[in-house]
């Protein structure tokens, strides 16, 4: 494929901004034209190979055309969600139909609808979804037109608490990973190469989850609290000890590739600040990380795979229904009442001509003794 502009794939970042604002473009009309030929995992289509934008727009922060983000509802409870949509338009005001739109999030939005944050417009250049509350406060939402052509738009959506008993997120959801590629946050275009090329920075993490309820489901129901310490359920003392159910802690994450090779995920690690409550910063070993999804190979263009892996493990009881929780790795146990702690993913791999990657992510975590007794 030639083009005249360097065009990128990359799986980009959440953002929210302020719905209905038309993020445009009115430059100098320079005669730029090029094809895109952009995957997608989302959507009834997955493919606009063969659709020719020549001319459409300019492919510089000057440029022609408008993508239109407009949020039903911007202000939400938490656990509460709300459609939103994209219209893509070229210069002379006429919609653009399947061309590919990449929607991401800063942690604390999912994006629930479609549920890989990407999917091309329909006949009339529009695309439609749902996004949810997952936490308290005020975050980004954004979505954005293929790389060459920088054009992206920012929503700001504002999450109010309380957080409802037994709400642990959209499991599934895609979004959460907008502003941890990019210092300062926004939506980070990366640069994959050409097709066939080495380049690797479309690879992103999208999608951190823990389970700590020991269901092999494929790895439990998602959750933000870690159970520390686990506890006799059994108040009467005359009566035989019944011990609240306790699990290893096991973490989830989705690599999407939106890079021009297929990769392979070799292992993962993890950095919890003042994990031992004295201010001692804790990064585990290199973890191997199992598939949950079938196969090791993250196509090219837009594949997407789930992982699991360890993240903490039960040790030896300290008397009747007194196992504890540690970091894996890590020397001791960890506190019973560690508190909030923001945890950082590496997901470190590989792609087929052996250049390495890495990516990151960040998630909230409460480490307490909880009572699952009534579980």
């Amino acid at each position: 494929m030639s083009q005249n502009v360097n065009e990128k794939r990359s799986l980009f970042s959440r953002v929210l901004r302020r719905g209905g604002f038309r993020s445009a473009a009115v430059g100098t009309a320079l005669a730029v034209s090029f094809s895109l030929v952009v995957g997608c995992t989302g959507g009834d289509s997955t493919s606009d190979n063969g659709t020719d934008f020549s001319g459409l727009f300019v492919a510089n922060d000057q440029s022609v055309g408008t993508i239109d983000v407009r949020v039903t509802s911007t202000r939400l409870p938490v656990s509460q969600t709300s459609p939103f949509s994209v219209a893509v338009r070229n210069q002379d005001g006429v919609a653009v139909p399947n061309i590919s739109v990449f929607c991401d999030s800063e942690i604390g939005i999912g994006i629930i609808e479609p549920t890989a944050g990407q999917t091309l417009t329909n006949a009339n250049g529009e695309m439609s979804g749902i996004i949810g509350c997952e936490a308290p406060g005020s975050f980004q939402f954004a979505c954005r037109l293929p790389s060459g052509t920088n054009l992206r738009q920012f929503v700001q959506i504002v999450c109010e608490g309380p957080v409802p008993a037994g709400f642990a997120g959209f499991a599934g959801a895609a979004g959460g990973t907008l502003g941890n590629q990019a210092p300062g946050g926004g939506v980070d275009v990366g640069d994959d190469g050409d097709p066939g090329g080495v380049g690797t920075e479309g690879i992103r993490l999208t999608e951190i989850g823990f389970s700590d309820d020991g269901n092999a489901s494929p790895f439990g129901v998602s959750t933000f609290s870690i159970d520390t310490q686990q506890v006799n359920c059994e108040v009467d003392p005359a009566e035989d000890p019944e011990c609240e159910p306790f699990f290893d802690t096991v973490v989830s994450f989705r690599i999407v590739n939106n890079s021009n090779q297929s990769v392979q995920v070799r292992g993962y690690n993890y950095t919890i600040p003042d994990h031992d409550g004295a201010g001692t910063t804790f990064t585990s070993d290199t973890i191997a990380p199992t598939s949950i999804e079938g196969g090791e190979t993250v196509t090219a263009f837009g594949g997407n795979l789930q992982f699991a892996a360890l993240f903490a493990e039960v040790r030896g009881s300290v008397g009747l229904c007194g196992a504890e929780k540690r970091f894996a790795g890590a020397a001791a146990s960890m506190p019973d009442d560690l508190g909030f702690r923001n945890v950082t993913v590496r997901v470190f791999g590989e792609n087929e001509v052996g250049e390495s990657f890495t990516v990151t992510g960040r998630i909230g975590m409460s480490f307490d003794s909880f009572d699952n007794c009534g579980n």
